[in-house]
């Protein structure tokens, strides 16, 4: 994972820039926003620093798998939440089952990746723990109708392609490792779920650029 390119993904979001994905073509950058944009970044996978799980069969975490053990909780916590403020508050039956799917698909991976932490005797909390999401959040509570769901469309789809490559890194990992085969095992879920918020970023206009 690498934490410096994410600040700098953040602070180009925050500026106004909007970028979009698509799986297998890269990065894409496409036209500027107005200034009110939000933060839009609602998964962060960032390494954290100091604690360190237990240990565990085949040896004691390291880590890069304390921090994506940690992260994917937070970041799935986060997804859940917004997840929810969209049921709640749009009014586009395709954002509403969006979001439906999200809250299902994110609970199985949290509840999947909480049993992997206990196992390891990792605390771990099942919420938001990223100042971003909690910023993300915040705004959209502000936020109804169409420009809701621009916006809550638009941060997913912003940060989905950096959540599969931490998934994808973090199956890489390890064989055996209990980490590794948490990814391994929701790898088709964050896939899932990436490719729906891009379907749905086009349904709703928002304009997906090619590299």
């Amino acid at each position: 994972m690498q934490p410096d390119a994410r600040r700098t993904l953040i602070s180009l979001i925050v500026a106004g820039a909007v970028l979009f994905v698509r799986p297998t073509l890269g990065y894409a950058q496409g036209t500027a926003t107005a200034a009110t944009s939000p933060p839009s970044v609602v998964r962060q996978l960032a390494p954290v620093s100091g604690e360190v799980g237990g240990g565990s069969a085949g040896g004691g975490p390291t880590d890069a798998q304390t921090a994506f053990l940690r992260g994917a909780i937070a970041v799935s916590s986060a997804d859940i939440a917004a997840a929810r403020l969209a049921f709640e508050r749009s009014d586009d039956p395709a954002v509403r089952q969006f979001a439906e799917l999200v809250i299902r698909q994110s609970q199985a991976m949290l509840d999947d990746a909480s049993d992997v932490a206990a196992s390891r005797g990792l605390s771990a909390p099942q919420v938001p723990t990223d100042a971003d999401a909690a910023a993300l959040l915040a705004d959209l509570q502000n936020r109804t109708g169409q420009d809701f769901d621009q916006a809550y469309v638009r941060s997913f789809v912003m940060s989905s392609r950096t959540t599969l490559n931490d998934y994808l890194a973090a199956k890489a990992n390890g064989s055996d490792d209990d980490v590794s085969a948490y990814a391994d095992r929701q790898l088709g879920l964050v896939s899932d779920q990436f490719r729906a918020a891009q379907e749905l970023a086009a349904r709703l206009g928002v304009k997906v650029v090619e590299p």
